[in-house]
């Protein structure tokens, strides 16, 4: 019974053996030119949709904020309730993510992101609010 608590072994956690997996292109975030394209052609809509389809890493996660924050500015504030009604979960997890480091990165669009704020809570309910705090990915 004293020898239960060893059922791991150590050795195989052992640093020298142990080999992360990286991609090439995963977790690289919104593609900034598609995105720019999307607004040019005022598809707001569809930008967003091209900002949510990825997490970005962490090493480039402050240039994707920068991104979807300038494309959450880029909408009129009557057209925001329709474009988070179209998100399905995922995408509405992944926006309030973004709003609060939106929020944190740049407080002077924080009136803009607080409708924003506003909009996907409803959508999402206060468990998106909850993912998006304890997520730790982003």
């Amino acid at each position: 019974m004293a020898n239960k608590f060893r059922q791991i072994d150590v050795d195989q956690l052992d640093e020298e053996r142990y080999h992360d997996v990286k991609t090439e292109n995963a977790n690289i975030g919104p593609n900034e030119a598609k995105v720019q394209e999307l607004l040019m052609a005022r598809n707001h809509a569809g930008a967003l949709k091209e900002c949510l389809a990825e997490i970005p890493s962490n090493e480039n996660h402050r240039s994707a904020v920068t991104i979807v924050v300038g494309v959450l500015t880029a909408f009129k504030t009557s057209e925001i309730a329709p474009a988070v009604k179209s998100l399905d979960i995922e995408e509405v997890d992944m926006l309030m993510k973004y709003i609060y480091k939106g929020m944190e990165f740049f407080p002077n669009s924080s009136g803009q992101l607080l409708v924003w704020h506003e909009k996907t809570l409803e959508k999402g309910g206060k468990g998106c609010i909850i993912r998006a705090i304890i997520d730790r990915k982003f």
